[in-house]
């Protein structure tokens, strides 16, 4: 054994392709309040072939109904490959109690019916400012309903929610295509559940929610309550002193892990995109380069694409984890293991259930950035593998 390297018992980690877990909706980033990005920026994060294939983009919708962002990051993202998700941050002035678009403020009962139909034509509104776009893939109702700031806030508490879905729902209901309604988007996981279940509670609010959500600052929790449906991680970013390295990295890398398996997350979005003058770590790409986290997100969104469903793994390795997918329909593999140690782990992943001839390792690390490297054979449903230190590595091979 070198020096350096951690030797681990083998198999290491067993893939189990009989154990399907989640659905996987996508993965993506917001692009709310950004301006125009440049073609090579949008090749990077939504192009699955040269870039690290976001699929989901995040927008958000002004108190006008227009957007908070750009229409042509739109055209851009939906051109290579995206589905957009819009969501509001606060109605008008007028339509709220406190007479203010910031610090909170709940929406009036008598504006429900104007709000609701603002939301509602806003697919209209996004067809007809693009290029391309046919389509909105999924409104959610509020942006953090239960969090209140000096800056484009709305608050419902839990009987107000449900009222406005009410009033929502049938408008949405009649829209074709007909979006994904998204509920409740709260600051926090543990936050979402008590909603959620008052929700599922009203026999007539219900049947509109297609999809619950809630976001990752205060981490994530396990799925509790009565909802049974796909849940989605729709923001997380970090806001200490900006850190571009592999070291914000692999924090990244165990948010979209502990989403992925402790919540069952079937989508996971970072917060913005882009994050010019950066400072702190809210974007994935800083004013002139790209983060590491930008491409350790891209080890999961490159490869795991909409549809594929993730799968139980077996095994335990001290600051190793793993995630494993499948497209059912083919059997393709994508398996995402994440080496936190400051040393190299060698060891052994199984696929039981497989025919597998060989997986190509792709690496993110210090030096490298998502570069694919040369195919491993694998033998008897094992192959042996080595983890650089500080690295995500996936491995993806193609079923039978």
């Amino acid at each position: 054994m070198s020096a350096g390297v951690l030797k681990i018992r083998d198999p290491s980690f067993t893939v189990h392709r009989g154990d399907l877990r989640q659905v996987i909706d996508g993965f993506g980033a917001s692009e709310t309040y950004l301006g125009p990005v440049s073609d090579g920026v949008m090749d990077l994060l939504f192009d699955a072939t040269t870039g690290i294939g976001l699929s989901l983009m995040r927008i958000g919708i002004a108190s006008d109904g227009g957007t908070m962002g750009t229409w042509a990051n739109v055209t851009k993202a939906v051109a290579r490959g995206a589905k957009i998700i819009a969501l509001p941050w606060t109605a008008a002035a007028a339509q709220k109690d406190n007479g203010d678009e910031f610090n909170g403020g709940h929406l009036l009962v008598p504006s429900y019916g104007a709000w609701s139909t603002t939301l509602a034509a806003f697919q209209a509104a996004l067809i007809a400012n693009t290029s391309g776009v046919t389509s909105l893939y999924a409104l959610s109702v509020q942006s953090e309903p239960d969090w209140s700031a000096a800056y484009a806030t709305m608050l419902y508490t839990d009987a107000e929610l449900i009222a406005f879905l009410k009033v929502l729902g049938p408008k949405v209901a009649a829209l074709s295509p007909r979006p994904l309604l998204v509920a409740p988007d709260t600051a926090s996981w543990s936050g979402a559940w008590a909603t959620v279940d008052a929700i599922l509670a009203d026999a007539t609010a219900a049947p509109y929610l297609t999809r619950v959500a809630a976001h990752q600052y205060a981490g994530m929790s396990a799925p509790s309550g009565n909802w049974t449906g796909r849940r989605w991680m729709t923001e997380m970013s970090t806001f200490d002193a900006f850190d571009g390295s592999m070291v914000n990295g692999l924090v990244v890398a165990a948010q979209i892990h502990a989403a992925l398996t402790t919540g069952n997350a079937s989508a996971w979005i970072y917060w913005w995109m882009v994050r010019t003058g950066a400072t702190d770590n809210q974007g994935l790409h800083d004013t002139t380069t790209p983060t590491k986290r930008l491409y350790v997100l891209g080890h999961w969104s490159k490869f795991v694409r909409p549809d594929f469903v993730r799968l139980g793994t077996t095994g335990t390795v001290s600051g190793v984890s793993t995630t494993a997918f499948t497209k059912t329909s083919t059997g393709d593999l994508v398996v995402v293991v994440v080496n936190a140690n400051a040393t190299a782990v060698t060891g052994a992943l199984a696929f039981a259930g497989w025919s597998l001839s060989s997986v190509t390792p792709w690496v993110t690390d210090a030096t490298r950035n998502l570069v694919a490297q040369t195919a491993l054979p694998v033998s008897a449903g094992v192959v042996a593998l080595t983890l650089p230190a500080s690295s995500v590595t996936s491995f993806v091979g193609v079923g039978t």
